[in-house]
């Protein structure tokens, strides 16, 4: 039996609704990357097959992270209106998608090293510290986005009332019983990126990989919010993206620490060798690649369990 005519009409513009939202996503990406490429990049943190693209290696140090935090910023604002989207932390997403694919062309950790050591001598914790840096710019940077991004969408049960898509972005507003389970949710996802980089980023004595990296990164982030859900009764995003930032900074101040903790004997004459696993990724790698896998595996979570629940 041949389905109703309106019922055919009504699935061509569902079809069509879903392509013409993806068609805005990749357009909101690709104007994000053209403004990190052609300005950032260009200008403020020139980068290379061999130079990576991190603060320290940059000409001016302090205005690469002014131009930085203005395009980041200015990404959050406008790609919740290019793209059409309703949800918050979508102009978060969206900007880290950006960040991961302008990554692609330069540098890895392992050319800071060599950078910042000439690859020769005892491993030490000098290189780490300007990484301890970024992380903490990071750490005011995103949540800054994230905050822009969620004033600039309109709530798509409320789209009149002033802030209160930045009201669900951020719930700080919410009891203690409700905060408890969302640290922990923190926490746990935090310990299992942590858990899992030592193994996901390869050989620990081997050239660090940007697939290799951007693997480990993305497959430890969606194991930490599948593990992370299951502990914590909790959805709320802010739970769950800066895990990837925490993991990042955990291990650039471990490895600054204990430079040589995870390298074996024969190779401790070379520092050019990353500490241990989780330092291996970048600060921006970790954080583009970390958080727009969380609030993709995080939103695929949350619709699988509503559809069990219907």
């Amino acid at each position: 039996m041949a389905p109703p005519v309106n019922a055919s009409a009504s699935t061509v513009n569902t079809g069509a609704a879903v392509w013409i939202r993806r068609a805005r996503l990749l357009i909101a990406v690709a104007a994000v990357w053209v403004g990190l490429h052609y300005f950032v990049g260009h200008w403020l943190m020139p980068s290379g097959l061999n130079r990576p693209i991190l603060l320290a290696a940059a000409p001016q140090p302090a205005l690469a992270a002014l131009g930085l935090a203005l395009v980041v910023c200015a990404a959050a604002v406008v790609t919740p209106r290019i793209s059409g989207t309703s949800r918050p932390e979508h102009g978060l997403l969206i900007t880290c998608l950006a960040l991961a694919a302008w990554l692609t062309t330069s540098g890895t950790m392992t050319d800071w090293l060599i950078l910042a050591t000439d690859g020769t001598g005892p491993p030490s914790g000098d290189p780490y510290w300007p990484l301890i840096i970024e992380y903490i710019f990071l750490a005011v940077l995103m949540p800054v986005a994230a905050a822009l991004a969620a004033l600039a969408t309109p709530a798509a049960d409320n789209p009149l009332t002033p802030g209160a898509s930045f009201r669900r972005a951020f719930p700080w507003n919410a009891p203690a019983r409700e905060r408890r389970p969302g640290i922990l949710a923190l926490v746990v996802s935090t310990g299992v990126i942590l858990l899992l980089m030592l193994v996901l980023t390869g050989s620990r004595t081997g050239q660090t990989m940007r697939g290799q990296v951007y693997f480990a990164v993305a497959v430890a982030s969606l194991i930490a919010v599948f593990v992370a859900t299951r502990v914590a009764r909790v959805r709320s995003p802010i739970w769950f993206w800066p895990a990837p930032l925490l993991a990042g900074l955990i291990g650039a101040v471990v490895a600054a620490a204990g430079p040589d903790l995870l390298i074996p004997d024969a190779y401790n004459q070379l520092s050019s060798i990353p500490a241990w696993g989780p330092v291996r990724p970048l600060p921006l790698e970790m954080v583009s690649v970390g958080v727009a896998v969380t609030l993709w595996s995080l939103r695929a979570h949350v619709r699988t369990a509503r559809r069990h629940a219907a």
